[in-house]
């Protein structure tokens, strides 16, 4: 009894006792989320690049325009034949073959790599012979001796091909100059 006299005495004192310590408690929520931060500095300006190449696989540099006429069995036949040369070396190529009645075209985009870059030939369907079969024209250009050759391929054909050739004098060929 005395022992309980002498704890309601110190709690009366305002006294307090400490007993064993308990097991750790449940964590807490997470608190909220902080501002962000201010932005850093910008970095420095690095050097200028090399200056590039003049002009641009985009960009013409010479145009070949060839027309002109030719005769097969009697039938007048005219012609166009214009090749785009462009600064990355391909070329865009376009062709009309017509008889006064028919006429047909074809063009092809031909890159240095590719087969027929030297001569770019066109293949041309247009039938003149009378059985209406299957006949083509393949025109080309010699672009040294600025000749277009077009030879005319017909099964109905006696003798192989006709082939008919047209002068340097039928094409003019035009420069332009690197872009700035």
């Amino acid at each position: 009894m005395k022992t309980m006299i002498g704890l309601v005495a110190m709690l009366a004192m305002g006294c307090t006792t400490v007993g064993a310590e308990g097991p750790e408690g449940p964590a807490g929520n997470t608190g909220p989320k902080g501002d962000t931060g201010e932005a850093g500095t910008t970095g420095m300006t690095g050097d200028a690049g090399p200056q590039g190449n003049p002009g641009s696989s985009d960009y013409i540099n010479q145009s070949i325009q060839c027309i002109g006429n030719g005769t097969m069995d009697s039938t007048l036949i005219a012609f166009r034949y214009q090749t785009d040369h462009f600064y990355g070396g391909s070329m865009f190529v376009s062709a009309t073959v017509s008889n006064g009645t028919l006429s047909a075209s074809n063009s092809a985009y031909f890159a240095p790599t590719q087969t027929g870059y030297a001569t770019t030939p066109l293949v041309i369907e247009l039938d003149l012979v009378p059985s209406a079969e299957f006949g083509y024209f393949v025109l080309s250009l010699d672009r040294d001796a600025m000749m277009v050759s077009a030879s005319y391929e017909d099964d109905d054909l006696d003798g192989g091909p006709i082939v008919l050739l047209f002068p340097s004098t039928d094409c003019t060929m035009t420069s332009f100059p690197a872009p700035q």
